[in-house]
């Protein structure tokens, strides 16, 4: 298999024709990352996506005690970091590999030129860009509100924010944890304090 056919089976590309993909081949860089590999941290800037061949990675954010917090894994025929080729923002979560890991990087100068040079490859990108962006958006959205309530320990709220539904597996598989997470969370605080109370207790 080429690797514009293997291009073929990703679904950001599933409209683009195979010989506008024999280009986008020519430009991408084929990596390898070791089980623990740091790809990217948050808020360094978003230059480049990840197309997973083998393996997966993981991404995670670190609460303001430096937890980390586990979103969502991906594993081989999905794409991280794609907003970045768009947005030219900072990345908005870290990445690390969960085990060693082969994938295919495009950059965004890489990118941008293939919108100058081949406009129908870019154009078809960018639309499967922008399906996304639009159903997930709302989502993230409802997320760092959440992260910023779970941070002033306001746990019934940030499951309020979080107590939605989708279609799509992959952001209720997110939402599912992020509200298990809340819910522990709150548990363990309800038991310190508890204890707490106790020892109080004993001392009168």
């Amino acid at each position: 298999m080429t690797i514009a056919e293997e291009l073929k089976k990703f679904p950001l590309f599933k409209s683009v024709e195979l010989n506008e993909l024999e280009a986008l081949a020519s430009m991408m860089q084929q990596q390898s990352f070791p089980q623990g590999a740091v790809l990217f941290e948050k808020d360094q800037p978003g230059d480049a996506m990840y197309l997973i061949r083998t393996g997966r990675i993981r991404v995670f954010l670190r609460d303001p005690q430096g937890n980390e917090i586990t979103f969502r894994h991906f594993g081989p025929g999905q794409v991280v970091g794609e907003f970045a080729l768009i947005d030219d923002k900072p990345r908005s979560a870290s990445a690390e590999a969960a085990e060693p890991l082969e994938v295919m990087t495009l950059s965004r100068e890489h990118f941008l030129a293939l919108l100058r040079e081949r406009p129908i490859l870019g154009v078809e990108m960018m639309r499967n860009l922008a399906e996304r962006v639009r159903y997930t958006t709302n989502y993230l959205e409802k997320l760092f509100s959440a992260i910023n309530l779970l941070v002033n320990s306001e746990y019934e709220q940030a499951i309020k924010e979080m107590s939605i539904t989708t279609d799509e597996d992959e952001i209720q598989n997110l939402i599912n944890a992020f509200v298990q997470m809340v819910t522990k969370l709150r548990e363990r605080e309800a038991a310190l304090n508890q204890a707490a109370l106790r020892s109080e207790d004993k001392r009168i």
